[in-house]
């Protein structure tokens, strides 16, 4: 009796303390889901003071190590992970999964205190709309020879922010769409201005004149890529998005000349 005793509190006991290979929360990511390019916080809150061994394995399966020296119980030290001239000094160039491990002291053995992962992506996102120029009216169809203007809009994936916030970072952001007539065009960054247009996004003008050979539905194809890698494109016409592009409507004029005297005709009487 006194033996299956002490088994029942062994396993009572096991159950409430947690092996100190598999203590949460002493690492973190923040945030654990990122476009390639972007940084994220690594925080390792330690049980003790004393250093921490931190290992970051690359979805490729590459390893580099940090090791965090954390002052006193509780605390927490934090680096970035992703600015190649601070924190952890790398950059993040590879889709997949990136794996974060923590080991007591600064010289890893054994199983790791914690682990924790974080995720990247290389999708942008692209939405697009016309609008009219001179009142920026939003339009479905138009006219040639009508000024419209053909907007892009492209933001992160992971974020849902727009890929560039600045001119400077837009002038290495590759954004191109095609004309009715299929002809690739490029697309020029335009920053928020005002109240009722917060967001930057990116545009183009779409104005042939009245005789061009632009009838019919125009569905764009779009494209849209950063310096990091990240990429999106869109075909409207997948997305049933098409503009209907119509012949101009032209206003005319009739004068009537007497051939005979070469002077206006006011009109015609019967028998005329």
């Amino acid at each position: 009796m006194g033996f299956l005793a002490i088994l029942s509190v062994s396993a009572i006991l096991g159950a409430i303390v947690p092996a100190a290979s598999a203590q949460p929360g002493i690492v973190t990511a923040s945030p654990g889901y990122i476009n390639l390019g972007m940084t994220t916080s690594i925080a390792v809150t330690g049980p003790s003071a004393g250093s921490y061994t931190v290992i970051i394995e690359a979805p490729n399966g590459v390893q580099q190590s940090v090791v965090y020296v954390v002052p006193s119980a509780g605390q927490t030290t934090t680096m970035v992970y992703g600015n190649a001239s601070s924190g952890w000094q790398a950059v993040v160039n590879q889709l997949g999964t990136y794996n974060v491990l923590v080991y007591q002291g600064v010289s890893p053995s054994g199983a790791p205190l914690s682990s924790t992962t974080f995720y990247t992506t290389n999708q942008i996102f692209v939405t697009t709309d016309f609008i009219a120029a001179g009142y920026c009216d939003f339009v479905t169809s138009g006219t040639r020879g009508q000024e419209l203007l053909f907007q892009i809009h492209a933001v992160y994936a992971s974020t849902g922010q727009p890929i560039a916030l600045t001119s400077a970072a837009a002038a290495l952001d590759k954004v191109s769409f095609t004309l009715p007539d299929g002809t690739p065009e490029a697309a020029s960054f335009h920053a928020a201005s005002t109240a009722a247009w917060p967001v930057p996004w990116f545009q183009a003008h779409v104005w042939g004149t009245w005789n061009v050979p632009w009838v019919g539905n125009y569905a764009p194809v779009v494209t849209v890529s950063d310096p990091n890698g990240n990429t999106g494109s869109l075909n409207t016409k997948t997305i049933g998005y098409v503009f209907l592009y119509s012949p101009a409507t032209l206003q005319t004029s009739v004068t009537l000349t007497d051939t005979s005297s070469g002077k206006p005709v006011a009109g015609f009487v019967n028998n005329e």
